[in-house]
């Protein structure tokens, strides 16, 4: 029997749509993350698991979907199809960037992209709100990867970003996990300063096995965007 998801936190119905990612066939996900960027995977099993949590005589889990606010497409979103407004409950955008590229600072492209899809969401939120009063939900899911293993040369051509990884790892000064909870921390500040509320929400590890001999670690934390 579903259950009505509507009825409770969508926070926590994004945790546990993050969980499901474990419902994956052992070092699948490693490899996956090893041999592009999950983004799309991740919003695709979170789509999944709200879409099979969800009443679907009354709500959609729409990926990709287009508002009518002019805002371009949003990574999913939740929409009320008992009327041919879709009105949206709930709207999310993902991030996944590689740690070690965030190492020192957030690098300003990366920065300016994260920026850019928090506007994207506030836009929505206020738009709703001239329209019908009815704000949906808004979050936005930051995603860092870590390979926590040097990938050997034979592999270099096949694992994304493997020689930034690799020079990172050999040059570090600190242990993984310090320099892990170090970028972790940089990246929660900046998008608070953007308008994030985390609440009591911390960052989540995932640990998606290992593929090749080399580790992968995803490190997930989600916000809910508000408006000034």
């Amino acid at each position: 029997m579903k259950q009505n998801i509507v009825t409770t936190a969508w926070w926590d119905e994004l945790r546990r749509g993050i969980n499901s990612l474990n419902d994956l066939k052992e070092n699948e996900l490693a490899y996956l993350c090893l041999t592009s960027k999950p983004e799309h995977v991740i919003r695709d099993r979170v789509a999944l698991y709200l879409e099979g949590n969800t009443d679907n005589g009354v709500k959609a889990v729409s990926r990709e979907w287009t508002s009518s606010h002019g805002i371009g497409r949003t990574d999913l979103a939740v929409v009320d199809i008992s009327n041919e407004k879709n009105t949206p409950e709930l709207a999310v955008e993902f991030k996944v960037y590689g740690f070690l590229e965030e190492l020192d600072r957030i690098k300003p492209r990366h920065e300016r992209e994260m920026l850019s899809d928090i506007k994207k969401l506030q836009k929505l939120i206020n738009g709703r709100k001239g329209i019908d009063g009815q704000q949906p939900m808004c979050y936005f899911v930051l995603i860092h990867q870590t390979l926590r293993d040097i990938v050997p040369s034979n592999l270099l051509g096949v694992v994304k970003y493997a020689k930034l990884s690799n020079e990172r790892l050999k040059n570090a000064k600190l242990p993984l996990r310090d320099m892990q909870n170090e970028c972790n921390a940089r990246a929660r500040y900046s998008l608070e300063c953007a308008g994030v509320f985390f609440g009591n929400g911390e960052w989540v590890r995932i640990d998606a096995g290992e593929h090749w001999g080399i580790g992968v670690d995803l490190d997930v934390l989600i916000g809910q965007v508000t408006v000034a």
